[in-house]
């Protein structure tokens, strides 16, 4: 006879159970459409003397027509110096160059409202480039810095850079017959801004 006799216990229906969790909802893009803007923050609309400057969109632009692409261009300012012992020459690193962003082919249209695209979106584009002086809030600064608007490219979450606008080119491709520019078609070309220091409270 055995000494001990096996024991056996009813199964139990939760070891038999398979491990399955709960499928996580997947994050579905948004469909709402998010236009692209060049977007200029309280403090900078308040140096401008923007109008409803604390309302937080005072002065941005707005496009009509998102970009179909989207150019950066990221580069290393460099020095020769000398010559190694076997001729090559010798690179000296002074650190990163300012990022560029081209936005090519930016279509502005308002033939349906038969006004000038030109009152309408371009002249408060050429806006982005003049220069002004003042200091902004809350940042050390002695003097005042004159300097173009400091905007924040973005569209929808992304905030692709802290820029100001570098060159303008445009076009005008469609005219009402008294003469009216109606449709236009733009360039930018936008660089990386310095960051100011802020002021210890």
């Amino acid at each position: 006879m055995p000494l001990f006799r096996p024991v056996f216990f009813p199964p139990n229906p939760v070891w038999n159970r398979t491990w399955n969790p709960s499928p996580q909802p997947k994050q579905q893009p948004s469909g709402r459409l998010q236009k692209a803007r060049l977007l200029l923050s309280p403090n900078e609309a308040a140096r401008l003397g923007v109008r409803g400057a604390a309302s937080g969109n005072a002065g941005s632009i707005v496009f009509q027509y998102n970009p179909t692409e989207l150019k950066f261009d990221h580069s290393l300012e460099t020095k020769a110096e000398g010559r190694t012992y076997t001729g090559l020459r010798k690179t000296s690193f002074a650190g990163p160059n300012p990022t560029k962003l081209t936005i090519s082919n930016i279509t502005f249209d308002t033939f349906e409202q038969g006004i000038s695209v030109k009152t309408r979106y371009i002249d408060p584009l050429l806006k982005s480039m003049r220069l002004s002086s003042g200091i902004p809030t809350g940042y050390m600064m002695r003097t005042p810095v004159r300097r173009p608007p400091i905007y924040t490219f973005c569209w929808g979450q992304n905030r692709y850079l802290r820029c100001f606008v570098k060159q303008i080119d445009y076009k005008y491709t469609l005219f009402l017959p008294n003469g009216t520019p109606v449709r236009a078609v733009a360039n930018l070309s936008l660089e990386e801004a310095t960051q100011f220091v802020k002021a210890k409270k």
